[in-house]
């Protein structure tokens, strides 16, 4: 075709393209990029090739050109229907086959760099969600104990609350205090006192 374009496989059969794509697949071998295939083939027709090689999911965005030469519109519907993304009559003009394979690779590497977009855009959502989900849970949570802090406390007992009222069900409540934690804080300083309310807040009294 030209000498830009060196790496290309002939088979000579449908039945050869399957096992050449399917090998491909499995050894991670060669990466296609473009399939020129004639309708008429020996065996199975390239417009039913076609459809099967589109079956294949990592083929989905590999384009398709088919050669015939006829150009049928029942043939040319047929084709486009099975996947086929552009036609050319034979005999073949070497100008134009040239104009539409490169037509078809940047159509490919445009199509590759925007899903690569959409992948990297969903990442970044994904982690933008996660750092909000972890500020979320750090906002109701005390920066020295890590228990649950006073806001989550109101937004729980106003959560709480509410659902009584509607279910018609009472709502208790335990508090408790610290005893002589002041005299504790001035007479061993405010470190120990820190370290005592996470004894207390973990209930490790080890």
């Amino acid at each position: 075709m030209s000498a830009k374009y060196e790496d290309i496989v002939t088979v000579q059969s449908a039945g050869e393209l399957y096992q050449l794509l399917d090998a491909s697949y499995d050894r991670e071998t060669v990466e296609i990029d473009l399939i020129l295939m004639d309708i008429l083939m020996p065996g199975i027709d390239g417009i039913e090739a076609c459809r099967s090689v589109k079956r294949r999911e990592w083929l989905a965005d590999v384009p398709v050109i088919m050669v015939s030469a006829t150009t049928e519109k029942d043939n040319l519907q047929r084709a486009f229907s099975a996947g086929a993304m552009d036609f050319i009559k034979k005999p073949l003009d070497k100008v134009e086959l040239l104009a539409r394979v490169r037509s078809a690779l940047r159509l490919k590497n445009e199509t590759a760099r925007r899903k690569a977009r959409e992948i990297e855009l969903i990442e970044v959502t994904r982690q933008l969600q996660a750092a909000n989900e972890r500020l979320g849970n750090l906002a109701f949570l005390d920066g020295l104990t890590g228990i649950a802090n006073r806001r989550y406390f109101d937004q729980e007992l106003l959560q709480e609350s509410r659902r009584a009222k509607r279910e018609k069900i009472p709502i208790s409540m335990i508090m408790f205090d610290i005893e002589y934690f002041k005299e504790y804080n001035d007479t061993y300083g405010h470190l120990k006192g820190d370290a005592c309310l996470k004894t207390i807040a973990t209930g490790n009294n080890t």
